[in-house]
């Protein structure tokens, strides 16, 4: 069980939103971003994006545990196979530089540090072994900050919304530090059943207006709702509202199903063999962050944290 104290310069919440402005992105969005690399023939390499989130002690608030959160696929040999036994949390270092911090993947058994959800079509995994934070420079979001069913509902999202994502830019990941490339979209389905994407495969999704490619996989995807995005209501003084939307899965192709890229080729492909290049539609397959919040309340992880 890992247990932190609580410092105000390690994690980031919904209070900064208060001082966001129209397409203002915070430089907190991008500290929580980690880079997960796997050795792919006999380099080291980004395979995909993470990021940290933290929960919060109901009873002390001055304890919390943190976690990685990443797309499941990223973590599996080949995107369908096995878990990786080891893969690379690549993290800006205190003081400056970026490190390459090996990660022991314990999917089960007594030392399991990898935890999905029982329904097996969401592709979210959350490991509960981060990075020293006296040695490594990253920041945590807030519980407050996952949307939550009801959330969704409240804050009333909708084919429109404005949505980002910050995560992996294979062609520039940086080489003093991560550099996570942020990219702007728009909701574009919301829908009460689960999306078919693949043959016989259903997945409870929501869809964007947001170009995904290889190395986006597992990046956060926020939500940004303007205060007067109501028709006839305007609200002056309001800050915009700042939310984890969910985790990027993959885009869609021409052939209707929703596939993965990694930088260094297919990773996982959802469509039947087919001849020729796949377009990516510009449509990218987003898992909720009520998923993961259910993930996060899974009684072993409760009783692993000891809250």
């Amino acid at each position: 069980m890992r247990r932190f104290l609580l410092f105000a310069a390690v994690f980031w919440g919904a209070e900064v939103s208060h001082e966001l402005k129209a397409l203002e992105i915070p430089q907190d969005v991008k500290s929580a971003v980690c880079f997960i690399c796997v050795e792919t023939k006999g380099k080291l390499l980004p395979n995909g994006s993470g990021f940290f989130v933290w929960l919060r002690n109901p009873k002390d608030p001055n304890i919390f545990a943190g976690y990685v959160v990443t797309a499941k696929h990223i973590l599996k040999v080949n995107g369908r196979g096995p878990y990786h036994k080891t893969v690379s949390l690549r993290v800006n270092k205190r003081g400056g530089g970026v490190q390459e911090v090996p990660l022991n993947l314990y999917p089960d058994g007594p030392a399991k540090n990898v935890f999905t959800h029982p329904d097996d079509s969401v592709d979210l995994a959350v490991i509960s072994t981060v990075p020293k934070l006296n040695l490594f420079e990253y920041k945590f979001l807030r519980e407050d900050m996952l949307t939550s069913r009801e959330d969704f509902r409240r804050l009333k999202i909708r084919e429109g919304s404005d949505v980002f994502f910050a995560g992996l830019f294979a062609g520039h990941p940086g080489e003093g530090r991560n550099y996570p490339i942020v990219r702007f979209g728009k909701v574009a389905m919301v829908s009460d059943e689960p999306i078919l994407i693949a043959p016989k495969v259903k997945a409870e999704l929501y869809l964007v207006e947001c170009t995904s490619f290889g190395g986006n996989s597992g990046a956060p995807v926020f939500f940004y709702l303007d205060p007067n995005r109501e028709p006839n209501h305007m609200v002056l003084g309001q800050p915009p509202i700042l939310k984890l939307a969910g985790v990027m899965m993959g885009f869609f192709s021409e052939i209707g199903y929703l596939e993965q890229f990694t930088p260094g080729g297919t990773s996982v492909t959802n469509a039947p063999p087919f001849l020729g290049m796949r377009l990516n539609l510009g449509i990218a397959g987003v898992t909720p962050a009520y998923k993961l919040l259910e993930i996060l309340q899974d009684e072993n992880l409760k009783k692993l944290r000891g809250f």
